[in-house]
């Protein structure tokens, strides 16, 4: 889409988005975040990674100059939507799906040497 911010490219002859940069900004940025979590659960990782990379496609396909599918929404809006849709749910599902993991030292743990119950 043209623009005439100071950091747009050039491509032919029109000044427009650099969505490359805007996208390699988000997947460093997702990176960050997935490498914050310690020890997710199994599969929880690649959820947040779809809901992120699902929520990032979709902001900057809204600098990208395309032809609408479903209202104002284009088929990559629309695709990122679902990706990203599928992420939280799966997100969600596995929120309440598995019990929370007790912290070190809490009490719900048996001491070292001790049979369990």
């Amino acid at each position: 889409r043209p623009t005439g911010v100071p950091w747009a490219s050039v491509v032919g002859f029109e000044r427009v988005h650099p969505t490359q940069i805007y996208l390699l900004v988000a997947a460093v940025g997702i990176y960050i975040v997935l490498r914050a979590q310690r020890q997710p659960a199994a599969g929880v990782a690649f959820l947040t990674f779809l809901l992120l990379q699902g929520i990032s496609r979709f902001v900057v396909d809204v600098f990208v100059q395309s032809v609408p599918l479903v209202g104002p929404l284009t088929a990559a809006q629309v695709g990122s939507g679902i990706v990203a849709l599928a992420g939280l749910g799966g997100l969600v599902w596995a929120a309440r799906r598995s019990p929370p993991i007790p912290a070190a030292g809490s009490l719900d743990q048996p001491a070292e040497g001790r049979p369990q119950p």
